[in-house]
């Protein structure tokens, strides 16, 4: 997700996917493919599109935070740390969304790390 902070409001104005695979082996921990290659190319595209929008978090979806979500989240933060200019948040986001919506509700939860 891209956008702009300023003090305690965030504007998150666009986003992208980035396409990721989860293996999971028998008695090991659940590992997570990403295209790097991928993700680093479409943040210098949005940035050469949007200049002053920076990077805020990402988006993946599930009910709960999982082991995968933290894997994520990880590669995110270091991505907003490795950053040339001063990122827009000093930790990213994670919003994490119900696509089950139970009760007829789409659940959209926000989370953002203690600093």
């Amino acid at each position: 997700m891209l956008g702009y902070a300023d003090g305690n409001n965030i504007d998150i104005q666009s986003c992208f996917s980035v396409p990721l695979s989860l293996e999971k082996e028998h008695g090991k921990k659940t590992e997570v493919i990403i295209s790097m290659d991928y993700c680093q190319k479409m943040l210098k595209f949005q940035r050469k599109v949007n200049p002053k929008e920076g990077l805020i978090g990402l988006y993946m979806t599930g009910q709960n935070i999982e082991q995968e979500h933290v894997i994520m989240y990880q590669h995110y933060q270091k991505l907003n740390a490795e950053q040339k200019t001063k990122p827009a948040v000093k930790q990213p986001l994670l919003m994490l969304i119900d696509p089950t919506m139970q009760d007829n509700k789409l659940s959209i939860k926000v989370r953002r790390a203690k600093t």
